[in-house]
Protein backbone atom coordinates (compact mmCIF):
# COMPACT_ATOMS: atom_id res chain seq x y z
CA UNK A 1 0.00 0.00 0.00
CA UNK A 2 0.97 3.74 -0.63
CA UNK A 3 -0.19 7.04 0.31
CA UNK A 4 -2.67 8.83 -1.33
CA UNK A 5 -1.82 12.10 -3.18
CA UNK A 6 -2.50 16.05 -1.46
CA UNK A 7 -4.97 18.02 -2.75
CA UNK A 8 -5.42 21.38 -3.43
CA UNK A 9 -8.82 23.18 -3.81
CA UNK A 10 -9.96 25.69 -6.99
CA UNK A 11 -11.28 29.28 -6.01
CA UNK A 12 -15.02 29.90 -6.52
CA UNK A 13 -15.56 33.54 -8.56
CA UNK A 14 -18.43 35.09 -10.11
CA UNK A 15 -20.71 31.62 -10.05
CA UNK A 16 -17.69 29.14 -11.10
CA UNK A 17 -17.97 26.05 -8.67
CA UNK A 18 -15.40 25.08 -6.14
CA UNK A 19 -13.56 22.02 -6.88
CA UNK A 20 -11.39 19.76 -5.16
CA UNK A 21 -7.87 18.86 -6.67
CA UNK A 22 -5.74 16.02 -6.78
CA UNK A 23 -1.34 14.50 -5.56
CA UNK A 24 4.18 18.01 -8.87
CA UNK A 25 9.55 25.29 -3.44
CA UNK A 26 10.03 28.72 -5.23
CA UNK A 27 7.27 31.72 -5.86
CA UNK A 28 8.56 32.44 -9.61
CA UNK A 29 6.04 32.35 -12.30
CA UNK A 30 8.07 31.08 -14.88
CA UNK A 31 8.48 27.18 -15.67
CA UNK A 32 11.52 25.36 -14.26
CA UNK A 33 13.96 23.42 -16.68
CA UNK A 34 12.54 21.98 -20.05
CA UNK A 35 9.19 23.35 -18.99
CA UNK A 36 8.73 24.24 -22.32
CA UNK A 37 9.24 20.90 -23.94
CA UNK A 38 7.31 18.92 -21.40
CA UNK A 39 4.53 21.47 -22.28
CA UNK A 40 5.04 20.90 -26.27
CA UNK A 41 5.45 17.19 -25.99
CA UNK A 42 1.83 17.05 -24.00
CA UNK A 43 0.47 19.50 -26.86
CA UNK A 44 1.67 17.22 -29.77
CA UNK A 45 0.54 14.07 -28.23
CA UNK A 46 -2.65 12.96 -30.21
CA UNK A 47 -5.60 10.28 -30.11
CA UNK A 48 -6.77 10.96 -26.60
CA UNK A 49 -6.79 13.82 -24.09
CA UNK A 50 -4.01 12.44 -22.02
CA UNK A 51 -0.48 10.43 -22.24
CA UNK A 52 -0.34 7.63 -20.63
CA UNK A 53 0.90 6.35 -17.07
CA UNK A 54 4.73 5.72 -17.45
CA UNK A 55 4.16 3.31 -15.00
CA UNK A 56 6.22 5.42 -11.79
CA UNK A 57 4.14 4.96 -8.52
CA UNK A 58 2.91 8.64 -7.25
CA UNK A 59 4.74 9.01 -3.88
CA UNK A 60 4.37 11.33 -1.25
CA UNK A 61 7.98 10.69 1.06
CA UNK A 62 9.34 14.04 0.52
CA UNK A 63 10.63 13.17 -2.69
CA UNK A 64 9.44 16.26 -4.19
CA UNK A 65 6.31 14.89 -6.65
CA UNK A 66 3.48 13.64 -5.45
CA UNK A 67 1.34 13.91 -8.44
CA UNK A 68 0.37 11.17 -11.19
CA UNK A 69 2.64 11.11 -14.20
CA UNK A 70 0.03 11.74 -16.66
CA UNK A 71 0.92 14.29 -18.58
CA UNK A 72 -2.27 16.81 -19.81
CA UNK A 73 -2.57 17.71 -23.22
CA UNK A 74 -4.13 21.12 -24.18
CA UNK A 75 -6.33 19.84 -27.01
CA UNK A 76 -9.84 18.89 -25.85
CA UNK A 77 -12.39 16.94 -28.22
CA UNK A 78 -13.66 20.58 -28.72
CA UNK A 79 -11.16 20.74 -31.31
CA UNK A 80 -7.66 22.45 -31.68
CA UNK A 81 -6.86 24.99 -29.10
CA UNK A 82 -6.25 28.83 -29.63
CA UNK A 83 -4.23 29.05 -27.02
CA UNK A 84 -1.63 26.69 -24.96
CA UNK A 85 -2.43 27.29 -21.00
CA UNK A 86 0.80 25.38 -20.30
CA UNK A 87 2.79 27.78 -21.83
CA UNK A 88 0.92 30.47 -21.75
CA UNK A 89 1.40 31.33 -25.27
CA UNK A 90 -0.95 32.02 -28.37
CA UNK A 91 -2.62 35.02 -26.85
CA UNK A 92 -2.74 38.51 -27.65
CA UNK A 93 -1.09 41.33 -25.09
CA UNK A 94 -2.42 41.78 -21.72
CA UNK A 95 -4.06 38.13 -22.36
CA UNK A 96 -3.36 34.92 -21.05
CA UNK A 97 -4.31 31.45 -21.79
CA UNK A 98 -6.87 30.04 -19.80
CA UNK A 99 -9.39 27.57 -19.04
CA UNK A 100 -13.23 27.83 -20.01
CA UNK A 101 -16.02 25.66 -17.79
CA UNK A 102 -15.89 22.92 -20.18
CA UNK A 103 -11.91 22.56 -19.96
CA UNK A 104 -11.36 24.67 -23.42
CA UNK A 105 -8.31 26.66 -23.21
CA UNK A 106 -9.28 30.34 -24.27
CA UNK A 107 -7.42 33.63 -24.30
CA UNK A 108 -8.69 35.71 -21.29
CA UNK A 109 -7.74 39.52 -19.92
CA UNK A 110 -4.81 38.63 -17.68
CA UNK A 111 -4.25 39.63 -14.04
CA UNK A 112 -1.60 41.89 -12.67
CA UNK A 113 -0.80 38.61 -9.56
CA UNK A 114 2.22 37.01 -10.04
CA UNK A 115 2.49 33.13 -9.11
CA UNK A 116 2.34 32.44 -5.72
CA UNK A 117 0.80 35.65 -4.63
CA UNK A 118 -2.29 36.03 -2.51
CA UNK A 119 -5.55 35.94 -4.84
CA UNK A 120 -8.97 35.77 -4.50
CA UNK A 121 -10.09 35.05 -7.88
CA UNK A 122 -8.43 33.25 -11.45
CA UNK A 123 -9.01 36.85 -12.72
CA UNK A 124 -6.39 37.92 -10.81
CA UNK A 125 -3.79 36.40 -12.01
CA UNK A 126 -1.13 37.12 -14.34
CA UNK A 127 -0.86 33.48 -15.36
CA UNK A 128 -2.79 30.11 -14.61
CA UNK A 129 -5.75 30.10 -12.06
CA UNK A 130 -6.18 31.09 -8.19
CA UNK A 131 -5.59 27.87 -5.69
CA UNK A 132 -6.14 27.04 -2.44
CA UNK A 133 -3.67 24.92 -1.48
CA UNK A 134 -3.55 21.76 1.49
CA UNK A 135 -2.25 24.71 4.27
CA UNK A 136 -5.01 26.90 3.36
CA UNK A 137 -3.73 29.76 2.08
CA UNK A 138 -4.84 30.79 -1.57
CA UNK A 139 -2.51 31.86 -4.55
CA UNK A 140 -1.99 32.80 -8.72
CA UNK A 141 -0.93 29.38 -9.79
CA UNK A 142 0.46 28.40 -13.27
CA UNK A 143 -0.86 25.02 -15.15
CA UNK A 144 1.64 22.53 -15.80
CA UNK A 145 2.12 18.85 -17.41
CA UNK A 146 4.48 15.70 -16.05
CA UNK A 147 5.69 13.67 -18.75
CA UNK A 148 7.35 10.52 -17.33
CA UNK A 149 7.77 11.73 -14.41
CA UNK A 150 9.15 15.33 -14.89
CA UNK A 151 7.18 18.21 -13.86
CA UNK A 152 7.24 21.62 -16.26
CA UNK A 153 6.55 23.73 -12.63
CA UNK A 154 9.82 25.59 -11.17
CA UNK A 155 12.11 23.76 -9.36
CA UNK A 156 11.03 21.07 -6.89
CA UNK A 157 7.25 22.18 -7.37
CA UNK A 158 4.47 19.62 -7.11
CA UNK A 159 2.47 19.11 -10.32
CA UNK A 160 -1.16 18.58 -9.25
CA UNK A 161 -4.30 17.30 -11.00
CA UNK A 162 -7.25 18.60 -10.17
CA UNK A 163 -10.31 16.55 -9.39
CA UNK A 164 -12.61 16.33 -12.25
CA UNK A 165 -10.69 18.22 -14.73
CA UNK A 166 -8.13 17.35 -17.34
CA UNK A 167 -5.50 20.09 -16.34
CA UNK A 168 -2.94 20.13 -13.79
CA UNK A 169 -1.39 23.22 -11.59
CA UNK A 170 1.88 23.94 -9.77
CA UNK A 171 1.08 23.97 -6.03
CA UNK A 172 3.08 27.46 -4.90
CA UNK A 173 1.85 27.48 -1.35
CA UNK A 174 4.72 27.98 1.31
CA UNK A 175 4.37 24.99 3.42
CA UNK A 176 5.81 25.06 6.85
CA UNK A 177 7.50 22.11 8.09
CA UNK A 178 6.74 19.80 11.61
CA UNK A 179 6.98 16.69 12.90
CA UNK A 180 4.58 13.84 12.80
CA UNK A 181 4.84 12.80 16.17
CA UNK A 182 4.72 15.61 18.18
CA UNK A 183 2.50 17.59 16.12
CA UNK A 184 3.75 20.82 16.72
CA UNK A 185 1.88 23.20 14.21
CA UNK A 186 1.57 26.68 15.93
CA UNK A 187 -1.94 27.54 13.61
CA UNK A 188 -4.67 25.21 15.58
CA UNK A 189 -6.57 24.05 12.78
CA UNK A 190 -3.83 22.46 11.44
CA UNK A 191 -1.92 19.32 11.47
CA UNK A 192 1.03 17.82 10.42
CA UNK A 193 0.85 15.33 7.43
CA UNK A 194 3.45 14.01 4.43
CA UNK A 195 3.34 16.51 2.00
CA UNK A 196 5.50 18.47 -0.95
CA UNK A 197 9.21 18.21 0.29
CA UNK A 198 8.58 16.12 3.55
CA UNK A 199 5.93 16.27 6.32
CA UNK A 200 4.35 19.84 6.64
CA UNK A 201 1.52 21.68 8.21
CA UNK A 202 -1.72 20.95 6.36
CA UNK A 203 -5.23 22.08 7.52
CA UNK A 204 -6.64 19.47 9.82
CA UNK A 205 -9.53 16.82 8.34
CA UNK A 206 -12.00 15.25 10.18
CA UNK A 207 -12.04 11.85 9.15
CA UNK A 208 -11.43 8.80 11.81
CA UNK A 209 -9.33 5.93 11.89
CA UNK A 210 -10.08 3.42 8.71
CA UNK A 211 -12.80 5.90 7.41
CA UNK A 212 -12.35 6.55 3.77
CA UNK A 213 -10.24 9.43 2.19
CA UNK A 214 -9.16 10.79 -0.86
CA UNK A 215 -5.85 12.83 0.26
CA UNK A 216 -3.36 12.68 3.00
CA UNK A 217 -5.12 15.94 5.40
CA UNK A 218 -8.77 14.22 5.09
CA UNK A 219 -7.68 12.29 7.89
CA UNK A 220 -7.89 13.49 11.66
CA UNK A 221 -4.56 14.93 13.54
CA UNK A 222 -2.01 12.11 13.92
CA UNK A 223 -3.75 9.71 10.82
CA UNK A 224 -2.89 9.85 7.77
CA UNK A 225 -4.48 8.74 4.44
CA UNK A 226 -3.35 5.69 3.02
CA UNK A 227 -3.85 3.11 0.02
CA UNK A 228 -3.16 2.18 -3.56
CA UNK A 229 -1.73 4.78 -5.25
CA UNK A 230 -4.39 5.86 -8.51
CA UNK A 231 -7.06 4.39 -6.71
CA UNK A 232 -9.82 6.42 -6.03
CA UNK A 233 -9.78 6.72 -2.18
CA UNK A 234 -7.87 4.78 0.90
CA UNK A 235 -8.62 4.78 4.50
CA UNK A 236 -7.14 6.63 7.07
CA UNK A 237 -4.61 4.66 9.17
CA UNK A 238 -2.44 5.83 12.53
CA UNK A 239 0.96 7.04 12.18
CA UNK A 240 3.76 4.55 13.47
CA UNK A 241 7.23 3.96 13.41
CA UNK A 242 8.65 1.40 11.33
CA UNK A 243 12.16 0.99 13.21
CA UNK A 244 10.53 -0.23 16.41
CA UNK A 245 9.51 -3.63 17.31
CA UNK A 246 6.08 -4.76 17.53
CA UNK A 247 4.38 -3.57 20.32
CA UNK A 248 6.37 -0.54 20.68
CA UNK A 249 6.41 1.29 17.54
CA UNK A 250 2.65 3.07 17.74
CA UNK A 251 0.25 0.57 16.35
CA UNK A 252 -2.36 -1.13 18.86
CA UNK A 253 -2.45 -4.48 16.98
CA UNK A 254 0.65 -6.59 17.52
CA UNK A 255 -0.24 -7.85 14.34
CA UNK A 256 -0.53 -5.14 12.22
CA UNK A 257 2.58 -3.91 10.21
CA UNK A 258 3.90 -0.36 10.50
CA UNK A 259 4.45 0.67 6.36
CA UNK A 260 7.36 3.23 6.10
CA UNK A 261 6.36 6.13 4.74
CA UNK A 262 9.69 8.45 5.23
CA UNK A 263 12.32 7.73 7.44
CA UNK A 264 10.78 6.61 10.64
CA UNK A 265 7.87 7.76 9.63
CA UNK A 266 4.37 4.98 9.12
CA UNK A 267 1.28 4.07 9.09
CA UNK A 268 -0.64 0.96 11.11
CA UNK A 269 -1.40 -1.38 8.36
CA UNK A 270 -3.68 -4.21 9.33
Amino acid sequence: MSRKPKTLALVALGGLAALLIVACGTDSGAAGSGGDALAGAADAAAGSDAIADSGSPATTDGGGSVADVTAVKDTFDAGPPVCSPSKNTGCGAGEKCDYDENDVPRCVKAGSLKSGETCQGPGECAVGTCITSQNGSTQCAPYCVTVSGLSSCPGEVDCNKVDGHKWKVCDMAKYTPCDPFKQDCDDKTQACYSGQGGFNCLKAGTAEIDASCQSTNDCKKGLTCAGNAGASGGFCKSLCDPTKPAGQNGCTSMSAQCSKISGSVGYCDG
